[in-house]
């Protein structure tokens, strides 16, 4: 079975459009070749059915919907290679496209950038901000190649999880501390002990970079106030403090470089000790770049003692 990319783009505009003359200008051509490279198409196919049709609508058959999605996938490896063979013209022979989370911008993942950049000088690497869910999304569409997110582990001494599609390497841990207003009632106290907390005290404040699919429940520490809010941003986070509107949880390594008037930080512990997250890489199984597995060995080599925290504030 063959196909060409040209009749694969034009299916794909009509896939979107759903109109033939919309799709047809979208391509640059008129609506009757376009709906003979559909039919053409179709029978290349094996005669099967790729869209519906009638003088008032058009709409995708269930082998458009597939054909659709793997269309977008073959454009998007196309696209790639594109990018692929321009950076080697320019001296550099790849990309990787990394996202991590809210909170997980220590002074260590910087370390972690330096070392890829002198060590790799020849790969381009970009960096966004998403939470652990478009992370996810974004994976499997290969929008990015590689995410950071942080939760509790699972199980003590378990290095990966696999996760239908995705592979997650456990990369280190560090302890979360609370912030809180200098007012607060918890505040005069060097360690914040969870058997301390009441409803009084206000809600937690929990970052989403530690909501995963794959982690232990969270919210059973928030329940202790039985009054929680998950926040995007850590910027809002530390906003909310603030104002005295609750009591929040970031990474030791963060608060440690924060300077934040109107909010002092203050070591935790649960019941069972000092509360520690662990920060996850997370890549599609089947996924054939190189750099991937460079990037996370060298991550993984970064494992200095669980970062704590000097109070603040």
């Amino acid at each position: 079975m063959e196909f060409e990319l040209r009749e694969l783009e034009y299916f794909v505009a009509l896939a979107e459009e759903l109109n033939f003359k919309r799709a047809a200008e979208r391509v640059g051509i008129n609506p009757s070749p376009l709906s003979k490279s559909i039919r053409n198409l179709e029978e290349r196919l094996g005669n099967v059915k790729l869209f519906e049709r009638n003088r008032k609508s058009t709409r995708l058959t269930h082998c458009g919907v597939i054909l659709h999605k793997d269309a977008l996938r073959i454009f998007a490896e196309v696209d790639r290679a594109q990018r692929n063979i321009a950076s080697a013209l320019t001296g550099r022979y790849g990309q990787l496209k990394l996202a991590v989370t809210a909170g997980l911008a220590t002074s260590r993942f910087a370390s972690l950038l330096a070392q890829s950049r002198l060590e790799d000088p020849e790969l381009e690497i970009s960096v966004e901000e998403r939470t652990w869910q478009e992370q996810e999304r974004e994976l499997r569409s290969e929008a990015i190649d590689l995410g950071f997110a942080a939760g509790l582990s699972p199980e003590p001494g378990r290095n990966e999880i696999v996760q239908d599609d995705l592979l997650i390497t456990k990369l280190w841990s560090e302890r979360e501390v609370i912030a809180l207003h200098p007012d607060h009632p918890l505040a005069q106290s060097l360690t914040v002990k969870s058997s301390e907390i009441n409803p009084s005290h206000g809600p937690f404040l929990l970052l989403t970079s530690v909501v995963a699919t794959w982690n232990k429940p969270i919210v059973a520490l928030a329940e202790i106030v039985n009054n929680y809010k998950f926040i995007r941003s850590i910027d809002l986070l530390l906003a909310l403090v603030e104002s005295g509107s609750g009591m929040g949880l970031i990474m030791a390594p963060y608060a440690d470089c924060l300077e934040r008037h109107g909010v002092v930080f203050r070591a935790f512990e649960y019941t069972k000790g000092p509360r520690v997250v662990t920060t996850y890489a997370i890549h599609r199984r089947d996924a054939t770049l190189a750099a991937i597995g460079r990037f996370i060995e060298r991550a993984r080599g970064m494992t200095p003692p669980i970062a704590g925290v000097s109070p603040k504030g």
